[in-house]
């Protein structure tokens, strides 16, 4: 049972991957290229037995033109197949890369943002990077070089067969001990390759987080935590390189020593003795050990493969669990939103990050619009997690969202997106240019519009004191900017994409009282029309809005004006207390 299931694990895995392979005829070319190259490899010695045999032994010297004229277009033909298997290799595999990698980055965005969390940024890096690699490597050796090499072990050795059987015989076998003598090597070594890679992805996280933090690194005087931390993962790493490099150097040691040394040194002596008794010519005997060495390299290469498919199944299978289809459960997201003119109502709506504790709990909601709304409560109360659930980041666990009268799971994610902008209390920024930053919500905005959203946000006079202005990079994550300078750069970004409806989540927690007062004005006029929702633990951006949800432990314990809620709301009154 166990070995039906190894034998299994190609075709399983070829038929995961095949879909995805594009122009699925340059496979059939390279296969067909390989079936070329295997017929030159077998007529090729045949003219260098003829030279042997008859021109240089028998002295028929008439034969060298054209046994050498046979040999020169062997090499031509050859040659040629080479060049086009080069060629439709790079068309072949490189566009399969491509189309695999556009896939998972289409899965990663896809994903419900749980799932997504639940992975470890190094990890999703090296799926997109080296695991990708290993599903080129499995159609380049696992399926077009396996199926090569059985092709020559098959020919080759029926030509063993004709030139002498007994030796043949003898040669064959040999061939049982090599696989007999990878066995437990493959395993080992696979579980090996298993672990270093899940430590790897580790590795790649930590190393991904600690460089993206460097100034809290330094302003937390942590460099030697984080030197700890580097020699803590290569302390594991190293030892886990060592012995897969130790499987994989013991496996090919044992079979070179055997047949290099001692299946070569019993063929040449039984050969030998067949010459001697006029059973085998000196041209045969040497045509006989190229067939063979070919034949053996083909057995050689095949237990590689095997022992490859080992370590690299980990990769394709972290590959193909992001690929594999998601719930069949999931409504279908057809339907499309044309503005936002109505409502947007949470009914009986809970959500729990870990499906035990709730976050938010039977949340009922109806947001109309044009309303200016604000949300406050104590940390931890649910507040980003509700903005969440309005912008489809997470679906509840209870209850339904829906917007114009349509459910959120059953909409176009970017119909939704469209109409809804956001800026956060740690907004993202990439590391691009503050040009390519504010683009990114309108790629074709000019340096008019740009200005307008710039100034809007209080951040125009900023960025124009910078030599290279809007070319400016900005770093990772936006690093050479500061909190406040993120957050105004964020909110000209949110102008500039002109949605009906906002959500400011602390967006202005990380500026100073007058920068925040002439940005707020800024937002007020600008989002006049509009509906927003205003996350906030100010009250100056409470007061702006003309109503405001009050959450307590994932619950809703007010809705009311701000009037209102000052009297008559104890949660309320507590968070304002002071302010």
């Amino acid at each position: 049972m166990k070995s039906k299931k190894r034998q299994a694990v190609r075709p399983v895995i070829y038929k995961r991957l095949i879909p995805l392979m594009p122009n699925k005829q340059y496979l059939s070319g390279l296969l067909g290229i390989k079936a070329g190259l295997l017929v030159t490899g077998a007529i090729t010695p045949v003219f260098y037995k003829l030279f042997v045999d008859q021109v240089l032994i028998n002295k028929e010297i008439i034969l060298i033109f054209p046994v050498v004229t046979g040999y020169v277009a062997m090499f031509v033909i050859d040659t040629g197949l080479l060049l086009a298997q080069r060629v439709v290799t790079n068309k072949c595999f490189q566009l399969f890369c491509a189309r695999l990698r556009i896939n998972i980055l289409k899965m990663y965005a896809a994903m419900p943002a749980k799932e997504y969390e639940a992975f470890d940024v190094g990890d999703l890096n090296t799926r997109m990077q080296s695991d990708i690699s290993a599903c080129q490597d499995f159609f380049g050796n696992q399926i077009v070089g396996y199926l090569y090499h059985w092709g020559i072990m098959i020919v080759y050795g029926v030509v063993l067969l004709f030139i002498s059987w007994p030796l043949a015989l003898f040669g064959f076998a040999m061939i049982p001990f090599s696989f007999l003598l990878t066995k437990t090597l493959k395993k080992k070594g696979g579980e090996i390759s298993e672990q270093y890679r899940n430590r790897y992805g580790q590795y790649e996280g930590f190393v991904h987080t600690s460089l993206q933090s460097w100034r809290e690194v330094k302003a937390l005087n942590n460099e030697r935590q984080e030197s700890d931390k580097f020699s803590a993962h290569w302390d594991v790493l190293s030892p886990l390189f060592v012995k897969r490099q130790i499987f994989w150097f013991l496996n090919r040691g044992v079979i070179a020593f055997k047949d290099l040394f001692i299946t070569r040194m019993n063929i040449y002596f039984l050969g030998g003795l067949l010459i001697l008794g006029e059973h085998l010519s000196v041209g045969g005997l040497l045509v006989f050990m190229l067939y063979y060495e070919t034949l053996f390299a083909s057995v050689s290469a095949i237990i590689d493969f095997d022992i490859s498919l080992a370590t690299q199944k980990p990769s394709i299978d972290r590959v193909l669990e992001i690929l594999r289809p998601r719930n069949d459960n999931v409504t279908a997201r057809t339907k499309k939103l044309q503005g936002f003119h109505d409502i947007f109502i949470l009914k009986n709506v809970s959500f729990s990050y870990n499906e035990i504790i709730k976050v938010l709990h039977n949340i009922n909601l109806s947001i109309k619009a044009g309303e200016r709304i604000a949300v406050v409560g104590k940390s931890g109360s649910g507040k980003t997690t509700l903005a969440k659930l309005i912008m489809n980041i997470y679906e509840p666990i209870d209850g339904e969202v829906t917007v114009n009268g349509i459910l959120l799971n059953t909409l176009e994610k970017q119909s939704l997106h469209r109409i809804i902008g956001n800026v956060a209390q740690e907004p993202f920024l990439f590391n691009l240019t503050i040009r390519d930053n504010l683009l990114m919500v309108d790629s074709k905005a000019d340096d008019r519009r740009l200005d307008e959203a710039c100034r809007m946000a209080q951040i125009y006079d900023f960025i124009h004191s910078l030599p290279d202005k809007y070319d400016t990079i900005i770093g990772e994550r936006g690093i050479k900017l500061s909190v406040g300078q993120k957050q105004r750069l964020a909110i000209a970004r949110a102008g500039l994409a002109d949605t009906p409806f906002l959500i400011f989540d602390e967006a202005t927690s990380a500026l100073d009282y007058e920068t925040e007062e002439l940005v707020q004005k800024a937002l007020d006029a600008y989002s006049r029309g509009r509906t927003v929702i205003s996350i906030a633990h100010r009250l100056s951006a409470v007061k702006s809005c003309n109503r405001v949800i009050v959450l307590d432990n994932g619950h809703i314990v007010g809705d009311d004006s701000h009037e209102n809620l000052s009297k008559e709301c104890e949660v309320y009154q507590t968070l304002f207390l002071n302010q």
